[in-house]
């Protein structure tokens, strides 16, 4: 549930990180064009082979996926999230360096130390905008609800891991089970017959089992219950569960977590996955059409058109037969 999200969040920023990269060493042509320092260089000088481009973006994801800087913007304190950047853009600068001395060495070296210093300008702004906001969201509005089915220790250990990682937008409402357990020190909601009524009134967006085996005939009749609901169901494994599981297992402070359905989507969700397929769609034609026009006009090209017409033909056969 965590790792998915993680898995979002850090590519997201990651897949910003390398258009702002890109952008900046192509605003340092410009600048090194624009600021009266060094040698005089012409626009030809200065333009970068278009191979170049490329391999800055694969330097740039390779380095940022073994350092990881996204995941420290969520995850950790703002000095090492920086720290992680920092690190992340001059362990990516050196080694382009090394590619340019290897394939281009006609890179103009001021060149190269604008675009550093401008990559590392926007990638901080950046970061810092982004977590901002993200801060704001989990300050204000954006939070997942999430509601613990069970009142075992298992389950009373991963509420209390998910409140720990307050960057995940996780809110544990409460939990449902036979009985309150005062030690758990969140609210006791209902018994568990009242579990669908709960997730409807509190608005649930996640929903934990925690039950025994003994009990999972109680699990699969509330998830059939729950099918109708915008609800994502999770459950904590038992030991034959983790040996014969066959999907992906997750795990939150060493706690293993098995999904079992995704959430459906809600009507405004529907209405924005068609748009965006909509507008996919349009956009893959628009770019595709004269690739398409093209072989159009080849298959037209390459057909053999008859010689003689069908009039022709029947004109020459009657005046023979005259």
């Amino acid at each position: 549930m965590l790792e998915r999200l993680r898995f979002r969040l850090t590519g997201s920023v990651l897949f910003w990180d390398t258009l702002l990269t890109l952008a900046a060493l192509h605003i340092a042509a410009t600048v090194r064009l624009q600021i009266d320092f060094g040698q005089d260089l012409t626009t030809s000088n200065v333009r970068l082979p278009w191979q170049v481009y490329p391999a800055v973006a694969i330097v740039w994801i390779v380095i940022f996926l073994l350092l990881t800087p996204q995941r420290a913007l969520f995850a950790r304190g703002m000095v090492e999230a920086i720290g992680r950047l920092l690190a992340a853009v001059a362990l990516a600068s050196t080694t382009f360096a090394g590619v340019l001395y290897l394939s281009f060495r006609d890179v103009s070296r001021l060149q190269f130390l604008y675009f550093v210093v401008i990559d590392l300008l926007l990638l901080l702004a950046a970061h810092l905008i982004i977590r901002s906001y993200w801060q704001y969201r989990m300050r204000t509005a954006w939070h997942r609800r999430v509601l613990f089915v069970g009142e075992g220790e298992q389950g009373l250990q991963l509420a209390q891991e998910m409140q720990r990682r307050r960057w995940a937008g996780f809110t544990v409402v409460g939990y449902t089970g036979a009985a309150e357990n005062a030690a758990s020190g969140f609210p006791y909601l209902g018994t568990l017959d009242a579990t669908v009524r709960i997730v409807q009134d509190q608005q649930i967006d996640e929903v934990i089992f925690a039950l025994p085996p003994q009990q999972y005939d109680q699990v699969a009749q509330i998830s059939l219950q729950l099918q109708q609901q915008p609800v994502m169901l999770h459950m904590l494994p038992g030991v034959l569960d983790l040996a014969f599981a066959r999907t992906p297992v997750a795990t939150l402070g060493g706690i293993p977590l098995i999904s079992l359905r995704e959430s459906a989507l809600t009507e405004p969700q529907r209405l924005l996955k068609r748009f965006f397929d909509s507008v996919a769609s349009l956009g893959l034609l628009l770019l595709l059409s004269p690739i398409l026009l093209i072989i159009a006009i080849l298959i037209k090209l390459e057909s053999p058109g008859p010689v003689f017409s069908c009039k022709n033909e029947s004109a020459s056969t009657g005046g023979a037969l005259k």
